[in-house]
């Protein structure tokens, strides 16, 4: 049986528990890269980067004032972690993201994917529910305490795209997974997130090195994708159909603060493209656009990174995550389906909100190295076929256990319905870890 870890074990007293060697390394990694920055400035971007969580999340300092505690470092080590810990040279980012409205998922749901290109291999899902705010789930680097991508209890998912480069940014504020913690955390709604982010653009508290944002989120009502350098932000609300955007601008106004090459721009809507024409064509094919399709683009390999025209899955794709909200139970029935690691070396598990304990395999960034050590030993020739096929029987098996909650939610029995799903995800777990993470009974 997997080990299983509820939702307040990151931090604290246990906060060493896996974390420790991650961030031991992480941390003599800072100390040889810190000598590039310049002390004074360096000081006095932590200094503004903790006013900013003060604003915004004052609750935060607790913890990184814990973890800080807990290795034994000096005062806001931690946070400058948070900021420099990454100071390393810039790789692809070919991120590719779509939304889909429910005229085109069959009517029942609203539908997110992220497909995530970056060089990073280290990887974690994250369950968090701090008393008081929302509980949430999310993938993102191992070690840090906010996601790339995520979905909450009350039935928003959002995810973010770099942007094009910008001359308008900022040296230090709330990083892009620092803003995606703090939605998820204190909004109930795409509308109310889109209110939060546009203070933080005010406030200017954005950060994201020499580069703006694309932002997505969605819940039951509205889809949104806003596009922001640090000083100035655009969005735009989607009603039917579909959304995609990989890193490149296209709302009015914004794209006059790029400083993007046309090759980059070309090889960015490339990407576009090809997800819009498989999109098409499933939906001309089946009437509707299911989560298999969804996964079957993030699988595209007609070409790699380095290629003018580029797949949508190349060697740099890290991870996606497909998040599913229910139009009639949004909260309950609010679904992420997270491949840790490349897609084309693992499964699409899904991790219904209402659970409260997750496997540490993918808290501890295990589930990711074994789908990257796969990729290492076939490169971009692996078969996928075990995966989808493992997908097929993961998803009869939950497709049966939210067509039974949905019944008990129907007479009102919430806890019941709550508890289908905790048991169909305990199940699923055990039928993908050991191929997933290469772990034997």
């Amino acid at each position: 049986m997997p080990q299983m870890l509820g939702t307040n074990r990151l931090v604290g007293k246990e906060v060493g528990d896996f974390y420790r060697g991650h961030w031991g390394k992480k941390y003599s990694e800072w100390q040889g890269n810190s000598v590039k920055f310049d002390k004074g400035l360096r000081d006095r971007c932590v200094a503004k980067y903790l006013r900013d969580i003060e604003k915004y999340a004052p609750y935060w300092l607790d913890e990184f004032a814990g973890i800080d505690c807990s290795f034994g470092w000096h005062e806001n080590t931690f946070a400058s972690l948070e900021l420099f810990g990454d100071a390393t040279p810039p790789t692809p980012h070919e991120c590719t993201s779509w939304i889909l409205w429910p005229d085109l998922t069959g009517g029942q749901s609203v539908v997110l994917h992220k497909c995530r290109d970056s060089n990073v291999r280290e990887l974690g899902v994250t369950l968090r529910h701090i008393p008081g705010y929302n509980k949430w789930l999310g993938l993102g680097n191992l070690g840090r305490l906010s996601p790339c991508m995520g979905i909450n209890d009350k039935g928003l998912a959002l995810a973010m795209n770099s942007g094009e480069s910008t001359r308008e940014n900022e040296n230090a504020g709330l990083t892009t997974p620092d803003i995606a913690r703090v939605l998820l955390e204190q909004c109930s709604s795409a509308e109310e997130a889109l209110d939060m982010y546009r203070r933080i653009i005010s406030t200017h508290s954005y950060a994201h090195g020499a580069n703006g944002t694309i932002f997505f989120l969605m819940d039951r009502h509205d889809g949104i994708v806003i596009e922001n350098t640090a000083w100035r932000m655009a969005s735009g609300k989607l009603d039917y159909g579909f959304l995609i955007r990989s890193n490149s601008w296209h709302l009015p106004g914004i794209e006059a603060y790029s400083c993007a090459s046309y090759k980059y721009t070309h090889g960015c809507e490339y990407r576009e493209v090809q997800v819009r024409s498989a999109l098409k064509d499933a939906f001309a094919a089946h009437g509707r656009i299911g989560l298999e399709d969804s996964w079957a683009i993030s699988r595209c390999r007609e070409g790699g990174w380095q290629d003018e025209y580029r797949a949508v899955c190349t060697m740099f794709t890290n991870s996606c995550s497909t998040f599913q909200i229910d139009l009639e139970y949004p909260e309950a029935l609010a679904t992420a389906f997270v491949a840790a690691g490349p897609p084309c070396h693992t499964v699409y598990l899904p991790m219904p909100i209402v659970i409260d304990e997750i496997p540490e395999s993918m808290m501890n960034g295990s589930w990711a190295a074994a789908a990257f050590a796969r990729q290492t030993e076939s490169k971009m020739e692996a078969d996928i076929q075990p995966f989808v096929d493992l997908e097929k029987q993961i998803m009869e098996l939950y497709g049966n256990a939210c067509a039974i909650a949905k019944g008990l939610l129907n007479n009102c029995e919430k806890q019941a319905a709550i508890n289908i799903l905790r048991g169909a995800f305990r199940d699923i777990v055990k039928i993908a870890e050991p191929l997933c993470c290469n772990i034997t009974e």
